[in-house]
């Protein structure tokens, strides 16, 4: 695994307990790079069920899966399996993707989720 550098401003987002976590920035400011590292991190340590939503995602390529696909490669994180719907670690951890606008009643029901994104 090589070395894995997050914006020092949200470093609380990895460290810091919080029901609720915002991350102000501008474009560039490398927020999503960072979150995705420390969720891949979070899901490497213990098994966890990582809900990534958006608004509205019609497909999966309207995700972060790509963001952390690469991040995975980028980073050489081992244990996970990137499959088209779905990433998984060796431990149990996975990442789910879904759309808020079009699957509300499903999101509500969705059960075990450690982390949303």
């Amino acid at each position: 695994m090589g070395i894995i550098s997050i914006n020092t401003n949200l470093k609380s987002f990895a460290t810091k307990q919080s029901r609720y976590k915002v991350a102000y920035g501008g474009r560039g400011s490398a927020k999503s790079w960072s979150i995705a590292r420390i969720l891949l991190l979070k899901a490497m340590e213990s098994p966890r069920r990582i809900l990534c939503a958006r608004e509205i995602q019609d497909s999966i390529k309207d995700s972060v899966h790509k963001l952390l696909r690469d991040q995975i490669d980028l980073s050489d994180l081992q244990g996970f399996t990137v499959q088209n719907d779905t990433i998984k670690h060796s431990n149990g951890s996975e990442f789910l993707f879904k759309g808020l606008y079009t699957n509300l009643s499903k999101i509500k029901s969705f059960e075990a989720v450690d982390i949303c994104w």
